[in-house]
């Protein structure tokens, strides 16, 4: 689905729930991620798969960015 959707220029990024059916296998917990630690996995279409943990934990799904940088700084 992701790489139908790039080739139709067409890019989604957004915030998703943790507990949403579809999610990559072996993706790390939120009680296993202390805070600015992340995890992060790519399908095999092409759809990037990123959680992260600031005062909660993050997660996006997003055929638009990549994996760089891979260092968080908070502010």
């Amino acid at each position: 689905m992701a790489a139908a959707q790039k080739e139709k220029d067409t890019f989604d990024c957004g915030t998703i729930r943790a507990n949403r059916k579809g999610l990559p296998a072996g993706m790390k917990t939120g009680k296993q991620l202390q805070r600015s630690d992340y995890d992060y996995r790519v399908s095999d279409d092409g759809l990037l798969f990123c959680k992260w943990m600031d005062n909660k934990t993050v997660t996006i799904a997003s055929n638009y960015h990549g994996t760089a940088p891979t260092s968080i700084k908070r502010t």
